[in-house]
């Protein structure tokens, strides 16, 4: 019934496999330190508006009056020099202080996981 495959199956391995939860490779507790059994994962959700979808951790910038600002993505908000908004030209309007912008054409974004050029 709860059978080892052999001496290296540590218990949590034999409970995932007869749950049949898949299984966490090694490296990735050693990296976060963390046991995945004990601890869920935080749920994270991109931002999504008409038809565009950025990632958590997406960083985003525009430059206004030549000085760079800078924020990013986290689970499916804008936060730009600390405050939390729903979308570009929400964002934009805290930068500017102006309502007449298009949120869209201000801002660039680096998604997770592709190459910084700047």
């Amino acid at each position: 019934m709860f059978k080892k495959k052999g001496f290296s199956d540590a218990p949590k391995t034999v409970l995932r496999r007869v749950s049949g939860l898949p299984s966490v490779p090694s490296h990735s507790l050693i990296e976060t330190g963390a046991d995945p059994i004990a601890e869920p994962p935080v749920e994270v959700r991109p931002w999504k508006g008409k038809g565009v979808e950025l990632p958590h951790g997406t960083k985003i910038w525009m430059e206004y009056y030549g000085i760079r600002h800078e924020g990013r993505i986290e689970n499916g908000y804008w936060f730009e020099k600390g405050a939390r908004v729903a979308s570009p030209l929400t964002a934009s309007s805290v930068v500017t202080q102006s309502t007449y912008r298009n949120g869209k054409k201000d801002w660039q974004v680096k998604r997770p996981g592709y190459f910084e050029f700047w």
